[in-house]
């Protein structure tokens, strides 16, 4: 796995263009299990979510939490048909 830091640390919700086939898609409920696995080391500060106090802002970590708890709740991939779909840079 990789992490597109400037996209999944941002205050500032989006989505990159490589997902956009899959708006729509359930996740499955493995990776829901490893998500609610994740944020509950968020809160707690522990495992290897700990490292990343040293490493994010309060309020970036707190970013990616909220959008855990909302895949986990709604467990589907975003679907842009909602959204404009235009880049970014496009502007």
């Amino acid at each position: 796995w990789g992490i597109d830091h400037g996209l999944t640390f941002n205050l500032h919700s989006g989505l990159r263009t490589v997902i956009w086939d899959f708006g729509g898609e359930r996740i499955p409920k493995r990776q829901v299990r490893d998500m609610k696995r994740v944020e509950a080391d968020l809160q707690e500060r522990q495992g290897a979510a700990y490292e990343l106090y040293e490493l994010l802002f309060e309020e970036e970590i707190e970013a990616v939490r909220e959008r855990i708890c909302k895949l986990v709740q709604d467990p589907v991939l975003p679907d842009l048909r909602r959204r404009r779909s235009v880049p970014w840079s496009f502007y």
